[in-house]
């Protein structure tokens, strides 16, 4: 990028690339896993397991291998303010409420077919559980432990983002695009296309 002023060209150079390496290791089951969120004030990681959920004490370094059990879990999602986790169970078609901390479980919800990724929507204090079986999106109360929406989007839904004012992007990945829904209404607003992209899944 270059700028003029005066008749003189100052060149601003990029900044560096960041240097990143490994810190350390921490031991943990085997196994498959997919979804992570962090509770920044417990200071502990949970991770989503074919066969629970891991959490893992970034102070000490421990793994507790199978704090809550799934059926193929897909996400581990930390409830802001709280130290509550919403984790989605792919294969028995349910999301589990739990205590972070304890790993007493709170709640057993019902979703959609096979439940993946989950977000957390600010302007409405719920949780959108994404149901690429069934098209559609399951809307989770964490206060009150229960479902108390479907929302219809067709197609295979991956992962979810908000935007915190109202708004959900949502990528379709068999249909190469993204939902926008608006999280008060509970509706999809519009959709567009992401030229150039086959299966789309992360999005932030």
């Amino acid at each position: 990028m270059r700028s003029w002023w005066v008749g003189l060209a100052v060149t601003i150079a990029a900044p560096a690339a960041a240097q990143l390496h490994v810190t350390g290791h921490i031991a943990a089951g085997d196994g498959g896993w997919d979804l992570l969120s962090v509770d920044p004030v417990a200071q502990r990681v949970y991770i989503a397991r074919t066969d629970g959920v891991t959490a893992i004490d970034l102070r000490s370094g421990k793994a507790t291998d199978e704090i809550v059990p799934l059926q193929r879990g897909h996400a581990a999602l930390v409830i802001p303010g709280t130290h509550d986790v919403l984790a989605t169970s792919g294969e028995n078609n349910t999301a589990v409420l739990f205590d972070g901390l304890s790993g007493k479980v709170r709640a057993t919800i019902p979703t959609g077919t096979k439940p993946d990724a989950a977000a957390y929507d600010p302007a409405t204090r719920t949780v959108w559980v994404m149901n690429p079986g069934s098209g559609d999106i399951t809307v989770v109360d964490p206060a009150a432990g229960k479902a108390v929406a479907t929302v219809a989007v067709g197609g295979s839904l991956e992962l979810g983002a908000a935007d915190g004012r109202g708004r959900l992007y949502v990528n379709v990945e068999d249909r190469n695009e993204v939902a926008v829904i608006d999280t008060r209404a509970r509706k999809v607003l519009s959709r567009f296309p992401l030229k150039g992209c086959d299966g789309p899944t992360g999005i932030a």
